[in-house]
């Protein structure tokens, strides 16, 4: 584990698991979930790339080909599952004791684009500050969507500007209807895994007697709250589910030898 300390504040990463965050604590209290190194999902964060949230059966038509990336050899199931970064071991390029940079080259395979992806991490008291990139190695133009997926404790009530969400009765919603914005919800009030759109870059999370602020460049904001479960995720991601088959989802097109970013802060900004 490569630790990052400022002041009260802990930052716990696992390179080799995905780059993902373990811990995210200030003094005694638990930001994020704390995780445990098993796989991933155990864990409190996790960054996604070079894709977010599912691709329909793993399979996506690009031009004049079809693309098959597979499904997710940790869940399961058919579908592709947020990308290859966090199931792949990164290299630490750069680390001091409150920051680290991070990254990993993907060779053209099943996704038949190569290119890197890069992590920037910092640490401010009570701050925990998140870059990710992609850059497109290859000869033509690659899609990509990134995102970030921080695990949070629950009970916990949530706030954020949103305008809509996409709905169905799969993993894969059919749909785009019109939604209000959350304003204090329960999360536990009802089960969620679910992308809405219109975010405007900020979130806001009382729990346990702090208020927890999530700010983000990306445009939709992914619920997930699985019932009896005592965390949730709040998740900036540039795309919805199966956006590889519905562009109107969201996403980018990254031209050869340009790249994507996006960025995520999550802070302690007072008491509830």
């Amino acid at each position: 584990m490569l630790t990052l300390t400022n002041g009260p504040t802990v930052v716990g990463l696992f390179p080799d698991l995905g780059a993902s965050i373990q811990r995210f604590t200030h003094g005694d209290f638990d930001v994020l979930r704390r995780g445990r190194p098993d796989t991933p999902l155990d864990m409190a964060s996790f960054p996604l790339v070079p894709w977010t949230n599912r691709i329909s059966d793993g399979v996506f038509g690009w031009e004049s080909r079809i693309v098959d990336v597979g499904g997710s050899a940790i869940t399961g199931e058919p579908h592709g599952l947020h990308g290859h970064g966090w199931v792949w071991k990164w290299e630490i390029t750069e680390s001091t004791q409150t920051t680290a940079r991070l990254r990993f080259l993907h060779p053209a395979g099943r996704w038949p684009w190569r290119y890197e992806a890069a992590l920037a991490v910092s640490v401010e008291p009570g701050r925990l500050d998140q870059t990710l990139t992609v850059r497109n190695l290859s000869d033509e133009p690659m899609p990509a969507s990134l995102g970030f997926h921080p695990y949070f404790e629950r009970p916990a009530r949530l706030t954020a500007n949103v305008d809509g969400h996409w709905v169905g009765d799969t993993v894969i919603p059919s749909h785009w209807e019109e939604t209000e914005a959350f304003r204090g919800a329960d999360v536990d009030s009802r089960s969620y895994d679910t992308t809405f759109t219109g975010w405007d870059g900020r979130a806001f999370i009382e729990t346990h007697g702090a208020r927890i602020a999530v700010q983000s460049d990306l445009p939709n904001l992914h619920v997930y709250s699985p019932t009896g479960r005592g965390f949730f995720c709040l998740e900036p991601v540039g795309a919805a589910p199966d956006a590889l088959n519905q562009p109107e989802r969201g996403g980018e097109i990254v031209p050869p030898g340009q790249l994507a970013s996006a960025s995520m802060r999550i802070s302690l900004v007072g008491s509830s």
